[in-house]
């Protein structure tokens, strides 16, 4: 399973899961009667490991065969892969545990995802206070040989009426769990974490006192899915079939939809942002020609130029958007925008201009402000350490594009599908940085110059470095959270 499959099973809701699944006919992939022993606040997700469980005989499950170490129960603790689900199937019987605390803990430390069983465990309120999640019908104190046999281990099962496969993508929630054939995993994730969203988008409009409480579907060529989601009303969302799964929200008929509505504050930012170019100029030039011609066109070209150069950026930030919760998509597009807007091209260029010339950050603001050829004149000088550190800042954003072990969607395939062959090898795009870096400081014409481009590209890759590490950081306590 892909690493970013999971990451957006971690917060996708088993109903929204089954609703998408439905579509493609699956009606019976929830594990019936299980229930989660002490919800532990996030998603349980891992591909299947299997154990199944026989009716007991007598002559053959004596006490002493727990001192056998190829009893099959304790083959299927010790050989379950790190980050998978260990599925039992126990004949939905729970007169007998499938397991206890001591082998359970024995999973969770050996890097197991979770434990499902049709039956039940033995010492409950134990397992309870584990960091792993385990989902069963209910308590059961009697040992496992009193009615289980375990007679097979990764082979095809039965867990409470749904198919199981070794590999198909076990998800738990609050409420349930669900089995997501591994052949179309994937593409499953893809789109509910986009029903998600829109679920969520209607659920904050409803709450608002909107009336996005219409009833909803799910349009599949030309037939009509209910979508309902943790109990609530149906609600319709229309998803289109063809290429990857995308969700199309007619918003346009919807009360304050229109294009006009949405972006409201970007034309009203764009408006001020001329009026006080245009202020600027006349404070500069005293002249209305000078104004228009001046200061104001040259405002225009750049807001056009800003608007162009940002659907590229919108090309990568839709990469990472779709992987994300509907909650950080809102804080990437709210802290980012600040951070773009703001951070990078106004506080930026400023302290740099504050550096180069030893000036205060107000200082250098009325310097752009007051004095543009001299603002100007210090950005020049700056320009190749500028241009080093934001060349191998940039060029690690695309080479982390293109070396993905999980990219497969290319535009030149016979390229792209080589650089992400090459991405499991370790610190591959670091070495090709470090060797351009190398090169090109060697061409600088002096030595000085040389220092300079070279200590500057070394602080943009280890920039980029630093924000890898914290948003892998960030990841990890959502996750945990």
């Amino acid at each position: 399973m892909k690493e970013r499959t999971r990451e957006k099973f971690m917060h996708i809701s088993v109903a929204t899961i089954a609703t998408a699944l439905f579509k493609r006919g699956l009606r019976h992939q929830v594990i019936q009667g299980v229930r989660p022993i002490g919800w532990k606040g996030r998603n349980m997700v891992g591909p299947a490991f299997t154990l199944r469980y026989m009716p007991a005989r007598e002559d053959r499950n004596q006490i002493d065969v727990f001192r056998n170490p190829e009893h099959l129960q304790r083959v299927a603790i010790e050989t379950c892969p790190e980050g998978h689900v260990l599925v039992m199937d126990s004949r939905k019987q729970a007169e007998a545990a499938s397991a206890g605390d001591i082998l359970i803990t024995r999973l969770m430390k050996r890097g197991g995802a979770g434990v499902v069983t049709d039956g039940g465990f033995r010492d409950a309120a134990t397992i309870a206070g584990l960091d792993i999640p385990a989902y069963h019908t209910r308590p059961s104190s009697p040992t496992n040989l009193t009615n289980n046999e375990a007679i097979a281990i990764n082979e095809p099962i039965g867990c409470g009426d749904a198919p199981v496969f070794p590999g198909d993508v076990l998800v738990g929630d609050a409420d349930n769990v669900i089995v997501v054939p591994s052949e179309i995993a994937d593409e499953i994730a893809d789109e509910c974490i986009e029903m998600t969203a829109f679920e969520d988008f209607v659920a904050e409009r409803v709450g608002q006192g909107g009336n996005d409480h219409r009833p909803l579907s799910l349009h599949k060529g030309r037939k009509t899915v209910p979508l309902t989601r943790h109990g609530s009303r149906p609600r319709t969302a229309r998803i289109s079939t063809t290429g990857s799964s995308k969700m199309s929200v007619d918003t346009a008929r919807q009360p304050g939809g229109t294009v006009l509505h949405h972006f409201r504050w970007s034309f009203i930012i764009t408006a001020l942002g001329l009026l006080l170019g245009a202020v600027v100029g006349w404070n500069a030039t005293g002249t209305i020609r000078g104004t228009l011609m001046i200061f104001f066109f040259i405002c225009a070209v750049l807001a056009v130029l800003e608007i162009s150069l940002s659907f590229d950026n919108a090309i990568v930030n839709a990469n990472k958007l779709k992987s994300m919760t509907p909650k950080w998509q809102r804080r990437f597009l709210t802290w980012g925008i600040l951070i773009a807007v703001f951070g990078m091209r106004i506080v930026f260029p400023l302290a740099i201009v504050a550096l180069a010339a030893q000036i205060g950050p107000w200082q250098a603001l009325m310097l752009a402000l007051a004095e543009p050829g001299e603002y100007a004149r210090i950005m020049h000088g700056a320009h190749l350490s500028i241009a080093a550190f934001g060349g191998a800042f940039l060029m690690m954003v695309g080479l982390s594009f293109f070396f993905d072990r999980e990219k497969d969607e290319h535009w030149v395939r016979w390229i792209e599908a080589r650089m992400a062959n090459a991405a499991g090898i370790r610190g591959f795009e670091i070495m090709i940085v470090l060797v351009l870096i190398l090169v090109f400081a060697s061409l600088q014409a002096t030595a000085d110059d040389s220092d300079v481009f070279f200590g500057s590209a070394i602080w943009g890759l280890l920039t980029f470095l630093v924000v890898e590490v914290l948003g892998g950081v960030a990841r990890q306590f959502e996750c945990c959270a």
